[in-house]
């Protein structure tokens, strides 16, 4: 079949962005003769009986796209090709997932991994929300799709905490070494390959301390609120985020989260900065 176009789109400068300042879009996609064709919501007349209804937000950060993509009961899209790699992220509902010859059942909470040029499908079981974190394809793609269910995935327990200028970690059991005053939460790590997806549970009140990465980070929030502050070589940038707001912090400078409520927050790296 044929093979998904790019979305002209500009790259975004932004280190936070807000659900509420991208609007969701709907398209419409349909295949005929080998090739997939598209139409915006203002030209629904031209859409065929079997064009399906998508509902889209996007974000371009530098090196990928976080999309959040909405699809009602019942509805599929036709099998195509991608030119990037896909980390799906299913955030409610429930779906059929089909990849080549293999299909999935995909429930909240669980992850799949599809790579560039590996003809693709959906069927919608409960209409409902997932997300994409969308990369440029590597050189050599894996060859098949990879599916992680969440109970597939234990939490781990972690404390943090700072030992004069030093940031300390227990996990698991050694949590119990945590002096007062330590940050709990835990995280789900789904080992994709090429792309470890991070499912993070932060109750309210916690303060995630400071921290760095040597990639950038793409992060969305899946549920609740919390401050966040996030440095750049430009500055600093503190702001609030919620549910559905995305954020893009940066290899070698620190940032921050703080949870105003009990909140889920999943992230992966940039791959672009270290392939």
């Amino acid at each position: 079949m044929g093979v998904d176009s790019p979305i002209k789109q500009a790259v975004t400068d932004k280190l936070i962005v807000h659900r509420r300042d991208n609007p969701q879009q709907t398209v419409y996609s349909w295949a005929r003769d080998g090739k997939m064709l598209s139409a915006q919501a203002q030209d629904r007349n031209v859409v065929p009986i079997d064009g399906t209804e998508i509902h889209i937000r996007r974000i371009h950060f530098p090196g990928g796209w976080i999309r959040e993509i909405h699809l009602n009961t019942s509805a599929r899209t036709h099998p195509h090709d991608s030119y990037e790699d896909v980390l799906f992220y299913q955030i409610d509902g429930r779906r059929v997932q089909m990849c080549k010859e293999h299909s999935h059942e995909v429930n909240p909470g669980s992850v799949t991994l599809e790579p560039a040029g590996i003809e693709h499908s959906t069927y919608q079981l409960i209409g409902g929300l997932f997300l994409e974190f969308a990369f440029p394809a590597p050189p050599q793609p894996e060859a098949e799709a990879t599916w992680i269910d969440r109970d597939q995935v234990q939490p781990i327990q972690i404390a943090e905490w700072m030992d004069g200028a030093k940031l300390v970690r227990g996990f698991g059991d050694f949590t119990i070494t945590a002096p007062a005053g330590a940050a709990f939460y835990s995280v789900r790590k789904f080992d994709l390959p090429r792309y470890p997806l991070f499912e993070t549970s932060v109750p309210r009140g916690t303060e995630l301390l400071p921290r760095k990465d040597l990639v950038d980070q793409l992060y969305y929030v899946v549920s609740g609120k919390l401050n966040a502050t996030i440095t750049a070589p430009e500055g600093e940038t503190r702001d609030e985020v919620v549910t559905g707001d995305s954020i893009r912090t940066v290899g070698g400078h620190s940032y921050q989260f703080v949870a105003l409520e009990d909140s889920v927050l999943v992230h992966t790296a940039v791959p672009s900065n270290i392939f």
